[in-house]
């Protein structure tokens, strides 16, 4: 009976309840001899499950975290964390706005090797849009909040994306002498970010975060289902894979 509404329970929520739809849509469509009407609607269908299911997204994420794994031994003088998201006007326990999952996962690890190599963190993280609000001064408040030492977190909040990311770091490590920065971020966000920096002439050591994707993945029949965890991990690999095709091209 678990078994039975966890599967209900994948089919009526998105992204499975589209598949469903879309599936009967092709059926009806099939038996009223639409073959085109429906063989569309079975492909859409088909595209969203495929990208809806662990095996696909484990492998998209694959292809990029795959060269970067967890050094055995690191040595740096400052860490530069990147940006995430964040859910600027959310309440929180020491003020307003809060990282958001992907952030968080960057700062924890951040604080870690922090403690690990007693070095500063340069906080890398503006606001995409005018009139936002930058996410490095609510990063730090989290990282404060957590017991680093606010004199050890530097903060830039004026880049809006990776690129800028890495100008704006590049000229604080460059006036205040950093030579050998860690670049931390997501996994899967690290070989655009190695790219970006490689622009400015900074040479960093890259350190992943955190992962999504498993070297030896076990699978299982809910592995085959639908999920919106899954999805959306597929298109955040998708997006990035157009991120690192934007840079081969531009930069």
């Amino acid at each position: 009976m678990f078994t039975f509404f966890k599967i209900m329970e994948t089919l009526v929520l998105p992204p499975g309840i589209f598949v469903l739809i879309l599936a009967v849509i092709g059926w009806v469509q099939f038996r009223k001899k639409n073959y085109e009407t429906g063989t569309d609607a079975l492909f859409v269908g088909f595209c969203i499950w495929a990208l809806s299911i662990s095996p696909v997204s484990n492998s998209l994420m694959m292809g990029l975290e795959s060269s970067f794994p967890i050094p055995k031994k690191i040595h740096g003088d400052v860490i530069i964390l990147l940006g995430a998201g964040l859910n600027e006007d959310v309440t929180d326990l020491s003020g307003i706005g809060f990282p958001d999952g992907d952030m968080l996962g960057r700062i924890t690890t951040a604080i870690r090797l922090h403690r690990k190599l007693n070095i500063p963190i340069i906080i890398a993280s503006g606001n995409v849009y005018k009139g936002g609000k930058a996410g490095a001064p609510v990063d730090k408040r989290i990282m404060v909040d957590l017991g680093v030492d606010p004199t050890n977190i530097i903060v830039e909040k004026k880049s809006r994306n990776t690129y800028e990311n890495a100008q704006y770091a590049s000229m604080i490590c460059q006036d205040l002498g950093y030579k050998k920065p860690i670049l931390l971020t997501a996994a899967y966000h690290l070989k655009r970010a190695r790219m970006a920096f490689q622009t400015t002439g900074l040479k960093t050591t890259p350190f992943p975060a955190y992962r999504y994707s498993s070297d030896k993945p076990t699978f299982f029949l809910r592995s085959f289902l639908p999920g919106h965890n899954s999805f959306e991990t597929s298109c955040v690999a998708i997006r990035e894979y157009l991120g690192i095709l934007y840079y081969m091209i531009r930069y």
